[in-house]
């Protein structure tokens, strides 16, 4: 009989069901997802000339001084800020609504919850892309390529595979990553002169909320492997795919947990408190030209995912 209550046990509901995961990839939804992907990299496309356009007029941040490779990390920095800001609410309210609410995961049929899964996810996807071709190009970063790499190939497998599991591991993957609206805005900050007083305060509550949802993010991660075990070992292919986002899984909090790693050296930095360390934390190459911090080169898409 189908709980009428909210509840952690609804996890692993239908995790291993051919019958629910065929409700879901042999409707409309995959053809709706592959559209808002389309969409949403025109937006980006779109949204990455507007910021160009105005930071170019006004000089922001002494933008026409930067280098290709510094004005891109900078105007990323603001996209993803932006987006993920626009869309960590929606995001937040349907990923509870498929992980726990009452014949959860039905919610996934519903058109205003895709809508609200979809379009964030297709604008990750687009950003990493997007941005993860032009810095292969301009200068390569190892640690950025990886966790977008990573990020994508589990969004392949989620669609590829069609298990209801791996859709759910990435929905909360993707979902958390969305909380580092904050962090990039502390990018955004101490590029600026006139809001650098107002960065230590903006590291300190975007650590501070960096930590609570990761750490929330942790439980529901471990609550889903450890409930969806049994359901999931119903056959070769299901325990497979259980083990192989497991694995994908740990790689992604790794990469998350070197944030804060990041950001301890953005802390002792001369970005945010003011003072000109003797021996900056996170140089990189060309760092006074560029605006590139080891951050700004070696960042990741907080990685939630």
């Amino acid at each position: 009989m189908e709980s009428i209550t909210w509840s952690w046990k609804h996890l692993s509901a239908e995790v291993e069901s051919k019958e629910a995961a065929d409700a879901f990839f042999y409707t409309g939804a995959p053809v709706e997802a592959y559209q808002d992907c389309f969409y949403a990299s025109a937006g980006v496309v779109l949204l990455f000339g507007a910021i160009a356009a105005i930071c170019t007029a006004f000089d922001v941040a002494q933008y026409r001084s930067l280098k290709d490779s510094g004005k891109l990390a900078f105007i990323s920095h603001i996209a993803y800020c932006l987006i993920f800001l626009g869309t960590a609410a929606p995001y937040s309210i349907a990923m509870v609504r498929v992980l726990f609410a009452p014949g959860a995961p039905n919610a996934l049929l519903q058109p205003y919850i895709q809508r609200c899964i979809f379009y964030p996810l297709a604008f990750q996807l687009a950003m990493y892309v997007f941005e993860g071709a032009f810095r292969s190009v301009l200068r390569i970063n190892w640690f950025l390529f990886v966790h977008h790499l990573m990020f994508c190939t589990f969004l392949v497998l989620a669609f590829q595979s069609q298990s209801l599991f791996v859709i759910k591991v990435d929905l909360i993957v993707s979902c958390f990553a969305t909380y580092e609206f904050l962090l990039y805005a502390v990018l955004v900050v101490r590029r600026v002169q006139a809001l650098k007083s107002s960065c230590s305060v903006l590291l300190v509550t975007g650590l501070s909320f960096y930590l609570l949802t990761r750490l929330v993010q942790l439980a529901i991660l471990i609550g889903l492997f450890v409930l969806s075990y049994e359901p999931m070992r119903a056959s070769g292919r299901t325990i497979a795919l259980y083990w192989v986002s497991l694995c994908m899984c740990v790689v992604l909090v790794v990469l998350q947990t070197y944030t804060f790693v990041i950001y301890h050296g953005i802390w002792k930095s001369t970005g945010c408190h003011g003072k000109q360390s003797q021996q900056p934390i996170l140089p990189t190459q060309d760092s006074a030209s560029s605006g590139d911090t080891r951050f700004s080169e070696f960042h990741k898409e907080p990685l939630s995912k």
